[in-house]
């Protein structure tokens, strides 16, 4: 292995960096029309319906207790909002995403991955997002999500669901299943 200087972080000395992050598949970007085509409101209520439904899953040990799982819902909603084109919230509050090393504690696993996007895709669905919207932002976290695996197998060897695999389906003839964290109400889980 090299060390040399990342490029990403002037000062910071990787060994082979190059080669650790070229393992993973792209992860392409949404562009604004993401955000112009859910708005900031939608947004937000997918991303708390995600976390409701994590909170009662296994992964709700990742949490902690719930005034840091509130924390974590208001950040990653945020940073979704922004990344998506919309009003910088994120970074102006908590600075560069550093998403590896911001989930490194939590010891997220391949079956929390899962569980993560099962339960965006679902929050996706119940807010009836567009089915080529929804496949953008797919795109872009269902391989992003690789990277906060801490103990990362062979990325070719993880598995990689697609939305309908994962429960996005958008069927207005069913309503649409209610996960409320604790100490919540339904009418309290909307933005």
């Amino acid at each position: 292995m090299t060390e040399r200087e990342n490029p990403r972080c002037p000062g910071r000395i990787d060994a082979d960096w190059k080669n650790r992050r070229t393992s993973f598949p792209d992860a392409p970007m949404p562009g604004p029309e993401t955000f112009q085509a859910l708005g900031e409101a939608k947004i937000r209520r997918i991303i708390e319906r995600q976390h409701n439904e994590l909170w009662s899953s296994p992964s709700g040990r990742l949490f902690g207790d719930e005034e840091h799982f509130r924390q974590v819902v208001t950040h990653a909603a945020d940073y979704f909002v922004e990344i998506l084109g919309g009003p910088a919230r994120y970074i102006p509050q908590r600075g560069r995403p550093m998403l590896r090393v911001r989930h490194r504690p939590f010891g997220v696993t391949a079956v929390d991955r899962e569980i993560w996007l099962r339960a965006l895709a679902r929050a996706m669905a119940a807010e009836a997002v567009p089915q080529s919207v929804a496949e953008t932002i797919w795109a872009w976290v269902e391989p992003l999500s690789m990277r906060m695996i801490q103990q990362l197998p062979d990325p070719e060897t993880l598995s990689r669901p697609g939305l309908e695999q994962m429960g996005f389906t958008v069927d207005p003839d069913t309503p649409a299943t209610k996960n409320v964290a604790p100490g919540n109400t339904a009418s309290e889980n909307t933005v």
